[in-house]
């Protein structure tokens, strides 16, 4: 299985270069294995740089479950010059929480558009490299969204993403997408409550660190990665369709009470099945586009996706 991070020049699919690690019996991560994951979406509107980080080989059988260690994520070369596109979500008044390589080696962050269009600066609070998560602070007055506990969600049940998917094509509206919960790499990080949700609902770069939201609107995971499905048919003769993964609430929850943000909690409801319109006019107002670029000075231009 290969999952992929974009980020770096603006390219075609051919042009890309990957990074390759591997895994050994234990799932630690190693290099030179085999091609291996690298983190998905935020989009760069001068360059995507491509990152590898995890693994999980489809076609090896192991004789025992995993180790439940959090799969380490490599450190992001920065790109000269370079602008970044990712998504974010309110989690406390004036806190926004997004994934770490959205702004990664970067000296100015913005969050919008809020009222009227605006754009305002962030700074960088609370970060977690492992889990790849960056809270940030600003001056917003937005609802923050509920997180829910993600051992509560079951295999099946059915999400939405939100987010700012390929702004440089798409345009700088919101979009949502639905899908299911596909299911978890393995039963023991299911049990545990660790690692990642593996979602249909389509995501794109940009997408990165938006919200997963349950049909009763709650949280219950970020967008973080996705397969690399040109890489998988390359090697298996076989085209996987939207197989994404989202870091799970739970892990979420648990970064936010450490720090000064401390996140609104509210139980799963599976008898409040909202429709995507419902979910989308909820949740919306609390999500927001994160830029993360490389400047000489601050200054409140916003680049052109």
């Amino acid at each position: 299985m290969i999952i992929s991070h974009a980020q770096g020049p603006e390219r075609g699919p051919e042009d890309i270069g990957r990074t390759s690690f591997g895994c050994n019996g234990d799932m630690n991560v190693r290099r030179d294995d085999f091609p291996g994951w690298s983190r998905h979406a935020g989009i760069r509107a001068t360059g995507l740089l491509m990152v590898a980080i995890g693994c999980l080989m489809a076609d090896v059988v192991l004789s025992q479950e995993p180790a439940p260690a959090q799969l380490p994520i490599p450190a992001i070369k920065p790109a000269s010059k370079s602008t970044n596109w990712g998504t974010g979500f309110v989690v406390r008044d004036g806190y926004v929480i997004t994934a770490l390589h959205v702004i990664l080696n970067h000296n100015n962050v913005l969050l919008g558009p809020v009222a009227s269009g605006r754009w305002v600066q962030a700074e960088l609070v609370q970060s977690d490299a492992k889990l790849d998560l960056a809270l940030l602070k600003a001056r917003i007055d937005l609802p923050p969204l509920s997180l829910a506990p993600s051992a509560d969600v079951p295999t099946g049940l059915e999400v939405s993403v939100i987010g700012y998917p390929q702004p440089k094509f798409q345009g700088l509206g919101k979009k949502i997408t639905h899908g299911i919960v596909n299911g978890y790499l393995s039963e023991r990080q299911h049990a545990q409550d660790i690692g990642y949700l593996q979602i249909s609902a389509e995501v794109s770069q940009g997408n990165s660190g938006g919200p997963v939201l349950a049909p009763d609107g709650t949280v219950i995971g970020m967008v973080q990665r996705k397969i690399d499905a040109k890489k998988v048919a390359e090697q298996s003769e076989d085209l996987l369709i939207n197989v994404n993964y989202a870091l799970r609430s739970s892990q979420i929850i648990k970064f936010l009470q450490s720090g000064p943000a401390s996140p609104q909690i509210q139980s799963l409801s599976l008898a409040a099945v909202l429709r995507p319109f419902q979910i989308f006019d909820k949740t919306q107002a609390s999500v927001l586009a994160v830029i993360g670029r490389d400047v000489a000075s601050a200054s409140s231009v916003v680049p052109t996706p």
